[in-house]
């Protein structure tokens, strides 16, 4: 199964992963919410995952205020192409990241997952983690 993850924050993080494996990681920021969904929609284009994936919004009011908005653009493109999305919990995902660690760092994200920025980092460990998650238990 293909999966998409998205890491929604100012900067914006996105992986790909197949079979347990990272096989494109990047970051972007759109300075409107015309050119987010229409990048959004380049990229789910040029990728054809099976299933999308993101983090619920857990923040602060105008983070998570931002962070709905753009996830209901990733949703609404994704049900346009007849995509699931799941969304996803961020304390369960760096729970089976870093098992036992209260706080995890963004350095500690960027090292064990790479990518050039942390918001390339948490998507590529987003994707990992639906991958044996979902696909997992989609079985």
């Amino acid at each position: 199964m293909k999966i998409l993850a998205f890491d929604v924050a100012k900067k914006n993080g996105v992986a790909v992963c197949r079979k347990g494996k990272i096989t494109n990681s990047n970051h972007f920021l759109f300075k409107s919410h015309k050119q987010y969904y229409e990048g959004i929609c380049k990229i789910i284009d040029c990728i054809k995952p099976e299933v999308i994936v993101t983090a619920k919004p857990n923040r602060f009011y105008n983070t998570l205020f931002n962070h709905a908005q753009y996830i209901g653009l990733i949703q609404l493109a994704a049900e346009q192409r007849g995509i699931d999305v799941f969304l996803l919990l961020d304390p369960e995902i760096k729970g089976w990241a870093f098992p036992g660690q209260k706080k995890v760092t963004k350095q500690e994200v960027i090292d064990k997952y790479g990518g050039a920025t942390d918001d390339e980092a948490d998507a590529r460990m987003m994707a990992l983690f639906a991958d044996a998650k979902i696909v997992t238990e989609d079985k």
